[in-house]
Formats: structure tokens, C-alpha cells, sequence
């Protein structure tokens, strides 16, 4: 394979990487703004757990019963509002936060290509630098 073409499917080798983690960061964006809108829903809706009050017509054990039962559901709901959705949003930033740092390798390895190609256009006179260029490149990828 000659400089141009492997310099070439660098270049796409790059660019299908490039456009794997933008798609992979749209997706996470898109899940961590509905695991958002959940929780915000969670903390209006959790209210409800403890309505209506039950006054003085619930009285005995069964009004205690589910007394208790209703407060054990608002306290595992409320910790899973708290804690577990603050626990999905954070993984998802982390994640987010991985795919920028890969997209911006690969930009460095793209400058890295381009440096290449400007090696090329050289002649020959460039093809000892192009050959190390070319190494460098294929180390990173």
C-alpha cells in the first residue's frame, strides 16, 4: 500500500472513530436529560406518597400498618431519588467525559496525518520524516 492510501484509510480509520464517540456522547446526552426529567418528576410525584393525610377516620392497626408501609415506600423512593439517579447521571457524565477525551486523541492523531500528508507533498526528499510520521501514527492508532 503507497503513502497516499495508507494515509488515506488513517484518515477514515479517524473519522469513523470521530463520528462513533460523537454518536456515543449524543446518546448518553439524550439518556442523562431523561434520567433528569425522571428525577424531576420523582421529587413532585413523591409527595404523593404521603397524601392524603389520614386524620382521625384511620384509626387501629390498620391505620398504622399502612402508615408505616406508606412511609417505607416514600423513604425507598426518596433514596432512590437521591441517590441512585445522582449515581446513573454521574456514571453518564464520566462516560461523556471519556468519549471527548478519545475524540480529542484522535484529533491529535488527525494533526498528526495532516503532517503526513504535508511530508508527502514534499516528494522525496520527505520520505525518511514520512516514514516516522507514518510509525507515529500507526503506534497511536
Amino acid at each position: 500500500m503507497g503513502f497516499e492510501q495508507m494515509l488515506q484509510s488513517f484518515s477514515s480509520t479517524i473519522s469513523g472513530n470521530v463520528a462513533d464517540a460523537e454518536e456515543k456522547i449524543q446518546r448518553l446526552k439524550t439518556a442523562k436529560t431523561e434520567i433528569e426529567n425522571e428525577k424531576k418528576r420523582s421529587l413532585v410525584e413523591i409527595k404523593e406518597v404521603k397524601e392524603p393525610d389520614l386524620g382521625n377516620h384511620w384509626k387501629g392497626d390498620i391505620s398504622t400498618n399502612f402508615d408505616d408501609n406508606r412511609k417505607q415506600a416514600y423513604n425507598e423512593i426518596n433514596d432512590i431519588i437521591t441517590n441512585d439517579y445522582d449515581d446513573y447521571i454521574n456514571a453518564i457524565n464520566h462516560k461523556i467525559t471519556w468519549y471527548e477525551a478519545q475524540k480529542g486523541f484522535y484529533s491529535g492523531v488527525s494533526y498528526l496525518v495532516n503532517e503526513a500528508e504535508s511530508l508527502l507533498n514534499k516528494g522525496e526528499d520527505a520520505v525518511a520524516d514520512l516514514e516516522n510520521k507514518i510509525s507515529e501514527i500507526r503506534r497511536k492508532l
